[in-house]
């Protein structure tokens, strides 16, 4: 189910913005991990669904530590050629 706090894109009052349901499962009964990140400071963690409206950066804003998740986001790297000086 989503909610207006787990539709992506949707910001809390305290600037955290939702990122994607990363489909783990959380530390509450039925509940997922969600991917946030802090539209202050940048700072990317995990929180329960139920948790997102009152959350708040644990980097900038003394939050809570967020819940582990881990990434499912590919990330390509090309190999570069670096000229020698």
């Amino acid at each position: 189910m989503t909610t207006k706090n787990t539709k992506v894109g949707s910001v809390n009052d305290n600037k955290q913005v939702t990122i994607r349901n990363t489909g783990k499962r959380g530390n509450h009964r039925f509940e997922k991990v969600y991917q946030l990140g802090c539209s202050l400071c940048g700072c990317v963690y995990g929180a329960n669904g139920a948790d997102i409206f009152e959350r708040k950066c644990p980097c900038c804003q003394n939050g809570k530590p967020g819940t582990p998740f881990i990434s499912q986001i590919k990330i390509e790297v090309k190999p570069q050629k670096i000229p020698v000086v």
